[in-house]
């Protein structure tokens, strides 16, 4: 299989592995912005594009849980308690050695991920911060399930979970907003090629 092709199908694979982590929003190719807790004195993490990156709910503990005014439509103003937080889980693929030595995105998300190929690296190798979750390809195998249960892999191991990374909600939003830009921009680009096949059919006829 051929770097092209195993990229392709982990970037599915991990699309479907952010779904089953209970992402809501899931996009591929995602801009990240220049968060000031990155470490761009590091080369390695010198990225501004995000492989794949979801957004979720992290439910609060009744110790965590608050309360914030909010004004409805009549213009009063009421409590509304606050029991979950939006939660960012980022994972880039990496398909060769090549391709992992020239680094990416290390704190993108409250939980960042590599997906490589089983045995491609090392622990050792990776940030201890950074969750390490192996494909064995030749043995993978998808068990799709109704939702809301999620759907089932065999042949996909969490070698290593991620560590919580505490990051401003600001850029939770824009991470929000970049993924609408990401997913609209892919829908026009959809949209031109089906309307130039179409023009090309109605040219034949």
């Amino acid at each position: 299989m051929r770097d092209a092709e195993k990229t392709a199908i982990l970037t599915k694979i991990g699309y479907l592995q952010l779904k089953n982590m209970g992402c809501y929003l899931v996009s591929t190719e995602v801009k990240v912005p220049a968060w000031s807790l990155r470490d761009f004195t590091n080369e390695q993490d010198r990225h501004f594009i995000i492989d794949l990156i979801g957004i979720g709910w992290k439910y609060l503990p009744p110790s965590q849980q608050y309360t914030i005014k909010v004004q409805r439509f009549d213009d009063e103003w009421r409590d509304e308690k606050i029991i979950k937080e939006p939660i960012l889980r980022g994972v880039e693929i990496k398909v060769s050695r090549s391709d992992f030595k020239n680094g990416f995105i290390h704190c993108g998300s409250h939980y960042n991920y590599i997906m490589v190929p089983k045995d491609l690296v090392d622990k050792k190798e990776v940030y201890r911060d950074i969750g390490i979750i192996e494909v064995d390809l030749e043995n993978f195998k998808f068990v799709k399930t109704r939702a809301p249960y999620p759907h089932k892999f065999e042949g996909l191991e969490i070698v290593r979970k991620p560590t919580l990374k505490h990051i401003p909600n600001t850029y939770v939003e824009e991470i929000h907003s970049q993924i609408g830009r990401t997913l609209t921009n892919q829908v026009n680009r959809w949209l031109i090629e089906e309307m130039v096949r179409f023009q090309e059919s109605q040219e034949d006829v």
